[in-house]
């Protein structure tokens, strides 16, 4: 037990220096804009037109329009503010969903997706979208930073046309409408139950965030429902999606059906690009283990496929010493739980079910600690 817990504490710092090398099969080509769909909500929040400008005002419209016309993201957003508000210059929504339409949105619709499964999903989704919507959004979050008696002035009035705005787009059949309802809406929590109903609205536009985060909220109460919706947002490319829908297929024991999934959650599961440089893995998340396990077990054993026990061996030494690390991540923070003194039946439970998993995964993987030992005399990355 000491080696392994000095082996767990060990692992970070290597698995930083020699990171593991991507399946070869990766072809990640999908950039990262600016501000992607998941944390839209917020990245918009750091748009700030200053009021207090008003003796410069005809000056900065007229930078900040040139510079959106030429593709400034935060340009764009600034123009839309001073037009939706009437600051300094005269109110128009026309106006500001003029500079709106000037937005390549297409490329926060491909992010964190594969958008190879699904080529024609874009172009479905922009067909439907209206950029009023992104009008709107821009406003409720300027108006959620407008803290100043300066701002307040300009938008003191505007908060309800604006969500109105976002529910007549909405009902017109635009899922990313219903989407920025959902994120606005789910921060109030005397609203959670409209933005859930937003939620299914927009995954049932179609919109493979939303049919995502809709399959995790209902997870637990609808697993049947939960499985349909993980399956829409894999078929579109979304790549979170692809390890709990290639895990449900696997459990219904459909391995040849799950095998693409998994193989697929392997490739992509935890995969970030930083900056646009050579993308990085997270390798101890659940989700990426959890899909490893199932493929070693397909390998291993020749579910829905023949067996390839060489190429399970090798899975085996590659993500088992992640197995070690999760385990121990979980394993010690249960203990400072209880050694801070929080006794909460709902979190011992949440650990104890992790614990319990992976310390059954260790024994199965590695029952006499011969990959453990591999992993202490440097041979692991080999």
């Amino acid at each position: 037990m000491i080696k392994y817990f000095i082996s767990c504490l060990l692992l970070l710092s290597v698995i930083n220096a020699k990171a593991l090398t991507l399946n070869e099969s990766l072809t990640y080509t999908d950039s990262i804009p600016r501000f992607i769909i998941e944390t839209i909500s917020t990245s918009f929040t750091e748009t700030k037109v200053n009021v207090r400008e008003e003796d410069e005002w005809a000056e900065i419209v007229k930078k900040r329009a040139a510079l959106a016309k030429a593709g400034d993201v935060d340009a764009l957003h600034q123009i839309v503010t001073h037009y939706y508000f009437g600051i300094g210059v005269k109110k128009s929504l026309d106006k500001a969903i003029f500079f709106a339409k000037d937005w390549d949105f297409s490329q926060v619709i491909a992010n964190a997706s594969i958008t190879s499964i699904n080529p024609s999903y874009a172009e479905d989704i922009l067909s439907k979208f209206e950029p009023s919507s992104l009008v709107a959004l821009i406003g409720l979050n300027f108006i959620e930073k407008a803290s100043n008696v300066d701002a307040y002035k300009y938008t003191k009035v505007s908060k309800p046309d604006l969500i109105q705005l976002l529910i007549s787009n909405g009902e017109k059949g635009d899922p990313i409408a219903n989407y920025f309802y959902y994120l606005h809406q789910q921060t109030e929590w005397k609203n959670r139950e409209i933005a859930h109903t937003m939620l299914k609205k927009s995954a049932d536009n179609g919109l493979r965030v939303a049919q995502y985060k809709y399959a995790v909220l209902v997870r637990d109460t609808d697993p049947e429902t939960s499985f349909k919706y993980f399956e829409m947002a894999a078929k579109n490319g979304y790549r979170k999606a692809f390890s709990p829908y290639g895990i449900r297929l696997y459990d219904q024991k459909k391995y040849k059906d799950s095998l693409l999934w998994l193989t697929r959650a392997v490739a992509f599961e935890g995969v970030t690009p930083i900056y646009f440089e050579v993308p990085e893995r997270n390798s101890y998340s659940e989700a990426y283990l959890d899909a490893q396990y199932r493929l070693y077990n397909i390998y291993k054993k020749g579910l829905g496929i023949p067996s390839k026990k060489n190429y399970a061996e090798y899975i085996r030494f590659q993500f088992t010493p992640y197995v070690y690390y999760r385990l121990y991540k979980y394993e010690t923070g249960q203990s400072k739980m209880h050694k801070d003194g929080y006794k909460y039946d709902v979190f011992d439970d949440w650990y104890k079910v992790r614990i319990d998993k992976y310390r059954k995964m260790i024994r199965e993987l590695d029952p006499n600690g011969v990959v453990l030992d591999a992993y202490n005399r440097g041979e692991y990355f080999k």
